[in-house]
């Protein structure tokens, strides 16, 4: 319980400095553009050349964090916090000529960098299992208030951007709020040394470069491509197309943070419970259509088919549908945790990603900005949704994953014989998730479960139905009365936890056993004089086919129903079912799910 309060602490003030440091974005980084016009007057192909001060800390920083790799996941977080506050503090207060200008873009910008694969990486340390993309999609919330208060500052007067390079307040608040950030994640580091140990391998030379890894580059290259028409081209129709300033991008912001905040979450639990496969395929085919909707708009807005209050209608939802679009990133983390052998390889892989991504960002910012400027700024777009269509091929092309996870890049025939094979039912007490090989079952969870899935790997499984997945759905428990067919069950675990699970199954249908008895049961077996409860419960907990190996008959010894991954109220719901005697049987007041 302790350690349980203790790592719900250490998530609060993770939450909170990185909410913190988002909001201290919101005042500086998201504005960038209207402080590049309003300061120091650039067209379409200035702009997209200043992406190369801006985004070549994506390219070094790779190196950097290579180069600090003896340093611990937080202290990283917070040196890179530092040079972010560094970096608003000239801009700022100094407000320096265009040349040392850039080279201060470039230091906040290597601090904002450096942070994003450290905050994922500290993130799924964090995370319960299977809620790595729910907590991921909170954990980049936090810029709606910093929009807020960009738009009334801009619109009272209180914050400018002026040609003669007087003091920048929006970057003057950012520098205080990531100083408070800075001092949140201090107390973090404090009270939580764990998440500060260094995640490499003390005899690993250089980055776990592998061809396995290929996909995650493919798609952090693609989002680096894409990333462009956020940053950069869409504040541009409002700022370049409709030529209005700061106030109305922040208002527009406001707008999107309150979709963000809304969506991420959403797209993290559909991560959890879809996989990364289909939420591959949802990226593709959203950016996608909001991409072809920003150049319809676009094409509208130049060639004057819309005008006035119509052109800023599609100009305005444009601009907020692309801003949404960015919080599918957290496919491409879970797609590295997928394909990683390490969190090693997650940390380096996940910053080399974020390298591929912007060596693309430095080469076609300028680019893209002539193709704005001389061939048209809806084609800029059309090219955003073109590119989607490689998320689609690596989202479909299993093959493609399957060939990269031999280092010779040849498949191994035992990994099509070791298939598994997963299925869906919808059962009177909620969706059931099954898991088979070719012979037998190897797992049936409820969905939302604690250890849904554990052990599964996205590229692993086929969505197939099987004969064993057939029979499991016609035979599985809901008609009221006991099974007489069971599969041949063929979980994954120690032997200790095997030995449970075989005690499990002795409990007859509709009755229970203590963990005390099933600890006596263990003992006798294995020639000990007593057993852990402790043990026994975690290898209740763990079992990976709920209901047929049924952990929902095992209750406390005082008659408590407590320790059910699925939840209570499924076990209240199957103990139900069986028509067992619940008489003496109580639900505690703070129930656990081992």
């Amino acid at each position: 319980m302790a350690e349980q309060m203790k790592k719900e602490r250490a998530r609060r003030l993770f939450l909170i400095a990185f909410v913190l440091f988002t909001f201290a974005n919101g005042f500086g980084g998201s504005i960038i553009s209207n402080y590049f016009k309003g300061v120091y007057q650039v067209d379409s192909v200035q702009r997209g050349l200043l992406e190369i001060p801006r985004e070549l800390p994506g390219v070094v920083g790779v190196f950097v964090i290579t180069a600090l790799s003896g340093c611990g996941n937080l202290t990283l977080a917070m040196i890179s916090f530092f040079l972010y506050a560094v970096g608003m503090f000239v801009l700022g207060l100094l407000s320096p000529g265009y040349l040392l200008m850039q080279l201060f873009v470039f230091t906040y910008s290597l601090g904002d960098h450096i942070v994003m694969p450290v905050r994922d990486a500290i993130a799924m340390d964090l995370a319960d299992e299977g809620k790595t993309g729910t907590f991921l999609g909170y954990a980049t919330m936090g810029s709606m208030a910093a929009s807020l208060l960009v738009f009334i500052g801009f619109r009272y007067g209180a914050f400018w951007f002026r040609a003669d390079r007087s003091i920048v307040p929006s970057f003057c608040v950012s520098l205080v709020v990531v100083a408070a950030a800075l001092f949140f994640l201090w107390r973090l580091r404090r009270e939580a040394p764990a998440l500060d140990v260094r995640k490499h391998d003390e005899k690993k030379k250089g980055l776990p470069l592998k061809k396995k890894y290929i996909p995650y580059y493919i798609v952090t290259g693609v989002y680096g491509f894409q990333k462009r028409m956020r940053l950069v081209f869409a504040p541009w129709i409002i700022i370049e197309l409709l030529a209005m300033g700061a106030d109305t991008v922040a208002l527009l912001g406001i707008a999107a943070h309150f979709g963000s905040s809304m969506i991420a979450p959403q797209i993290g639990k559909f991560l959890d419970r879809y996989g990364v496969k289909k939420g591959l395929v949802l990226e593709s085919v959203t950016i996608g259509a909001i991409f072809l909707y920003a150049a319809w708009a676009v094409h509208g807005i130049t060639s004057g088919v819309f005008t006035g209050r119509v052109e800023q209608i599609f100009a305005f939802t444009a601009y907020i549908f692309i801003m949404i679009a960015d919080h599918f990133n957290a496919v491409h983390v879970m797609l590295m945790k997928k394909l990683s052998d390490s969190p090693a390889d997650v940390m380096e892989n996940l910053s080399f990603g974020l390298s591929v991504d912007h060596v693309l960002a430095v080469t076609v910012s300028g680019l893209l900005g002539a193709v704005w400027k001389f061939v048209g700024p809806e084609w800029v777009f059309v090219l955003g949704a073109a590119v989607c269509l490689v998320h689609f091929g690596v989202a479909w092309k299993e093959s493609m994953i399957k060939l990269f996870q031999a280092e010779d890049g040849i498949r191994d025939m035992k990994e099509a014989q070791d298939m598994i094979f997963i299925s869906h039912y919808d059962s009177p007490l909620g969706m059931i998730y099954m898991a088979a090989d070719k012979d037998g079952l190897k797992g049936v969870w409820f969905e939302g479960q604690k250890y849904f899935a554990s052990g599964l790997k996205e590229n692993e499984t086929e969505e197939k139905e099987t004969p064993v997945l057939n029979q499991t759905r016609e035979d599985l428990y809901f008609a009221g009365k006991d099974p007489k067919f069971l599969p041949l069950l063929a979980p994954e675990g120690s032997e200790f936890r095997k030995e449970v699970w075989k005690i499990l199954l002795t409990i007859p249908y509709g009755k229970t056993m203590t963990y005390g008895e099933i600890g006596r049961k263990v003992a006798e077996m294995t020639g000990k004089k007593n057993m852990s409860a402790q043990a026994v419960g975690g290898a209740v907990g763990h079992n990976p086919i709920s209901i047929l190996i049924p952990c929902h008959r095992v209750v406390g010894t005082n008659g408590s129903l407590t320790g059910y991954a699925g939840g209570i109220e499924k076990k209240i719901g199957l103990l139900k079912l069986e028509q067992t005697d619940m008489s003496g049987m109580f639900v505690p007041k703070r129930g656990t799910a081992l």
